[in-house]
C-alpha cells in the first residue's frame, strides 16, 4: 500500500506541474479571447482537465512543453516527467521543472541521502507527504458527499411540475442535480417569465452534459488540491460555464427578453444567499459578472467564430500534446537528448572523493528507460580512483544496452578529473534472483578513445560540453552521422597461415570505444577481410577520424607502411603502431615488439617522495611520471637500442628530468628482452605538448631478421609514440 500511494503521489506531482504550464497557457489564450463567446473560454478548459486526469499524451512537433524542456519519455504516448519517480532513493535528489531558478530552490533544500541509513531523508519527505496527500483527498470527497446527501434530503420532498422540473420551498437557488437522470430544482417563488428564462439555462446545462463535466472537474481538484492554481482554475471554470450558458439563452431571446433574463438573475441575487448546494451539483453564482456580459453580448459574425475555432484547434494540439526528441533514432537517443549542460558544468569536481558533486553528477544523467539509478560508491583510498553505480531493473525482463552507460561514462570522466575508472551494476527488481543483470566498466582510456584525447578538455566550458555531448548523443547508433563523430578505430593487419591456411595478409577493423582486444576479437575470420579496398570503403564513410594501425604478427615494416599509403581519411590521422600479447595460443612462435611512451599524473604517495623544496609553490599537478618501456619476443638475430638515462637527461634537460630509475633484462636463450625506464618530470613551464617536443628527439631501434631471411630495421619516436593517461 505504502509503495502504491507513493508512487500514485509522484504520478500526480508530475501531471500537476504539467497542468500548471498549460493552465497558465490556457489562463493567457482566455484574456486574449476575452472579446470571443464564452463557449471558447469554457473550451479551453477541457484541455487543463485532461492534463490533470490522463498522465500520458501523444508526441507532436509542436508541443509547448518543448519550449520548457520537460523531461519526457519519447514514445508514442508518453508522460511529462519533471520529478524523478524514485527520487527517494537518489543520493543527491534532483528536480527538474524546466525553470533554472526554480530549480535551485528546489534543489537546495531537498536532503541529500544519509550514509549507511535504512531509509533515505528523501523517501521520509515524500512517504509524509504522500499521506498528507491522501488525508486532502478523504477530506473533499467527504465534504462533496456529505453535502450531497444532505442536499438529497431537502430535495426529497420538491414536487413534480412537468418533465425533469421540480418545485421545493426548501432552496433560493435554482440548480440541476443528478448524475443519470438530472432534474432541474426551482424555488417557489420563481414565476412567469423569470421562472421560463431559469429552465432555459438549466436545460442548456443538461443538454451540453455539464451535471457530469462539474464534478469530474471537482474530482480533478481534489487529487491535485494541493495546487493552488487549479483551485483558481476551478473557479474561472465555473464562471465561463455559466457565462456560456447565459450567452446561449440570449442567443434566442429577443432584444426586451435579455432585459428581463438580466433583472431575473439581479433578482436572484438579491435574495438572502445560501451555502452552494454541493460541489457535485451547481446552481447560479457570479451573478454581477454574469449580468455584465449578458447586456454586452453581441452575437458574433462568422469570421469572428472562425478565428476563434482555429485559435481553439491551435491551442489544443500545443497544449494536449507532449514534445517530440531532438534525437528521434532511438529510446537510448531520446535520454541523451535530456543533459543539462549548466547543471553539469555547476557540479564539476576536480576530485572523486567529492561525495555531494559526484551524486549530483549521477541524477544529471539519464537512463535507459525502465531502470532507475541506486546508491554509489566511490573508491578513494588508492588509485585508481573509481566509482561504482547501482541500479534497479523496473522489469526483469528487460534487454538493456549498455550504449547509454558508456556516454554517460564518458561525461563523468570529463567532469571528474582524477576519475579513473567507472562501473555500472544492475539488480534484479525480484530481489530473490541471484547474480546481476548487467555489469559495464570503463577507463579512462575507453574514453579518450572515442573522444581522441583527453576529455576533461572538453569541460572547461558550456560550448565545449555540448560538443562532447553530441559525440556521445550518437554512439550506439547505426548511422553514417554516428560514425562520423567517432575517433580511435583499431585496424589489426595479420598474418596466420596455421589459422587462415594461406599466407595472405588479414584486416581486422574494431570501434576504439571497446575495452583492450581479445585475440578471439582480432582474429575472428568472420570480422576479419583480406581486401584493403574494403577496409577503404569502411574508412570513407566517417568523417573526422584517428586510425591505431596494429600488426601483431608476422608482418614486416616496409609490408606496413604500404599498407597505411594506401588509407586515406577525410580528416584525422592514421598511425602505425603495435600492441602487445602476453599469451597468443595462436601461434607457437609470434614476433612482438611493443614499445610503449606514457605520460600520468603522479600519485599522492609518489608526490611526497618528491623534493619540492626548490619550486616556489609547488603542485602535484607540476609534475608527471613518464613511463618508457620495450618488450620484445621471437626476433632471430635482433639488435635493439632504447634510450639511455643520460640521453634521456640531456634531451629533456636537468630543469624538466626531476628523477629517474631504469630496468634491463636481455635473455637471449628465451629470445625475450624487457626495457623500462620511470622518468619524474617537472611540467609546469613546458607542458604536456611541450615535454611531447622534446621526445621527438630520442627513438627505440629494432633490428632483426624476418623468417624469409630479410634485415627488418623498425624505428619508433617516443614523441609519436606518446600517450597520455589520466
Amino acid at each position: 500500500m505504502g509503495i502504491f500511494y507513493e508512487d500514485a503521489f509522484m504520478t500526480v506531482l508530475n501531471m500537476s506541474v504539467t497542468a500548471s504550464y498549460v493552465a497558465l497557457a490556457v489562463l493567457a489564450a482566455r484574456f486574449l479571447l476575452r472579446k470571443a463567446p464564452k463557449l471558447f473560454s469554457y473550451a479551453l478548459w477541457s484541455i487543463v482537465l485532461f492534463r490533470l486526469i490522463c498522465p500520458v499524451s501523444f508526441s507532436s512537433g509542436f508541443s509547448l512543453l518543448g519550449l520548457i524542456g520537460s523531461n519526457h519519455v519519447d514514445n508514442t504516448f508518453s508522460a511529462a516527467q519533471y520529478i524523478p519517480r524514485k527520487i527517494g532513493l537518489m543520493a543527491v535528489p534532483q528536480v527538474n521543472t524546466g525553470i533554472d531558478s526554480v530549480n535551485a530552490g528546489i534543489n537546495a533544500v531537498l536532503p541529500a541521502a544519509t550514509p549507511y541509513a535504512s531509509v533515505n531523508p528523501m523517501q521520509v519527505w515524500i512517504s509524509l507527504a504522500g499521506l498528507v496527500w491522501l488525508t486532502g483527498i478523504v477530506v473533499l470527497l467527504g465534504y462533496a458527499i456529505f453535502s450531497y446527501q444532505r442536499l438529497l434530503s431537502r430535495i426529497s420532498t420538491a414536487t413534480w411540475v412537468e418533465d425533469n422540473i421540480y418545485e421545493t420551498d426548501l432552496i433560493q437557488t435554482p440548480f440541476v442535480c443528478g448524475f443519470i437522470k438530472p432534474r432541474i430544482y426551482l424555488p417557489l417563488r420563481i414565476t412567469g417569465r423569470e421562472r421560463e428564462y431559469i429552465i432555459r439555462h438549466e436545460q442548456v446545462h443538461i443538454k451540453r452534459l455539464d451535471y457530469i463535466i462539474k464534478p469530474l472537474a471537482y474530482f480533478a481538484l481534489v487529487i491535485h488540491w494541493f495546487n493552488p492554481l487549479i483551485w483558481v482554475c476551478f473557479s474561472l471554470f465555473t464562471k465561463d460555464m455559466e457565462m456560456s450558458c447565459d450567452e446561449r439563452v440570449v442567443e434566442r431571446a429577443e432584444n426586451g427578453e435579455v432585459i428581463s433574463y438580466s433583472s431575473s438573475l439581479l433578482a436572484l441575487a438579491a435574495q438572502k444567499k445560501m451555502p452552494r448546494p454541493t460541489p457535485l451539483a451547481f446552481g447560479e453564482s457570479n451573478v454581477k459578472a454574469r449580468i455584465k456580459n449578458i447586456l454586452n453580448y453581441r452575437k458574433p459574425s462568422f469570421w469572428a467564430l472562425s478565428v476563434s475555432a482555429i485559435a481553439l484547434l491551435i491551442l489544443v494540439v500545443v497544449l494536449i500534446s507532449n514534445p517530440l526528441s531532438r534525437q528521434n533514432t532511438s529510446d537510448l537517443q531520446a535520454a541523451a537528448s535530456s543533459y543539462n549542460v549548466e547543471y553539469l558544468l555547476n557540479n564539476k569536481t576536480p576530485y572523486v572523493g567529492n561525495n555531494s558533486k559526484v551524486g549530483a553528477l549521477l541524477n544529471g544523467l539519464p537512463l535507459p528507460e525502465g531502470i532507475t539509478r541506486g546508491s554509489f560508491v566511490l573508491s578513494t583510498d588508492n588509485p585508481p580512483y573509481g566509482l561504482t553505480s547501482y541500479y534497479d531493473l523496473e522489469d526483469d525482463a528487460l534487454e538493456v544496452s549498455e550504449d547509454q552507460f558508456l556516454r554517460n561514462s564518458i561525461l563523468l570522466f570529463a567532469l571528474i578529473d582524477n576519475l579513473d575508472q567507472v562501473t555500472h551494476t544492475g539488480f534484479w527488481h525480484n530481489k530473490l534472483l541471484s547474480s546481476t543483470p548487467f555489469q559495464f566498466s570503463y577507463t579512462r582510456a575507453d574514453a579518450e578513445r572515442v573522444a581522441g584525447g583527453d576529455v576533461r578538455q572538453f569541460a572547461k566550458d558550456q560550448r565545449s560540453l555540448e560538443e562532447l555531448i553530441e559525440v556521445v548523443k550518437l554512439l550506439g547508433s547505426d548511422t553514417t552521422q554516428a560514425q562520423a563523430t567517432m575517433k580511435g578505430l583499431e585496424l589489426y593487419v595479420w598474418r596466420n597461415p596455421e589459422l587462415t591456411g594461406s599466407n595472405a595478409i588479414y584486416y581486422t577493423l574494431l570501434q576504439g570505444t571497446n575495452r583492450n582486444k581479445t585475440a578471439e576479437e582480432i582474429y575472428d575470420l568472420t570480422a576479419a577481410t583480406t581486401s584493403i579496398e574494403d577496409i577503404r570503403r569502411e574508412l570513407a564513410k566517417y568523417g573526422t577520424i584517428d586510425v591505431l594501425v596494429s600488426h601483431p604478427l608476422e608482418i614486416s615494416k616496409q609490408e606496413m607502411m604500404e599498407i597505411v599509403d594506401q588509407m586515406k581519411v577525410k580528416n584525422g590521422s592514421i598511425a602505425a603502431g603495435v600492441r602487445w600479447f602476453e599469451q597468443n595460443p595462436l601461434s607457437e612462435k609470434t614476433r612482438v615488439i611493443s614499445p610503449i611512451a606514457e605520460l600520468r599524473h603522479l600519485t599522492e604517495k609518489e608526490y611526497l617522495e618528491v623534493g619540492t623544496s626548490e619550486i616556489e609553490n609547488p603542485s602535484i599537478d607540476d609534475f608527471r611520471r613518464l613511463d618508457l618501456t620495450l618488450k620484445v619476443q621471437g626476433l632471430d638475430d635482433r639488435k635493439l637500442s632504447f634510450p639511455e638515462d643520460r640521453q634521456i637527461t640531456d634531451v629533456l634537460t636537468p630543469e624538466v628530468h626531476w628523477f629517474s630509475s631504469s630496468f634491463s633484462q636481455d635473455n637471449s636463450s628465451e629470445n625475450f628482452a624487457h626495457y623500462s625506464a620511470e622518468i619524474v618530470v617537472y611540467i609546469r613551464e613546458i607542458g604536456e605538448n611541450g615535454l611531447r617536443d622534446r621526445l621527438k628527439n630520442l627513438n627505440i631501434d629494432v633490428a632483426y631478421t624476418n623468417q624469409q631471411g630479410e634485415r627488418v630495421e623498425q624505428s619508433y619516436n617516443l614523441g609519436d609514440i606518446l600517450v597520455v593517461i589520466e
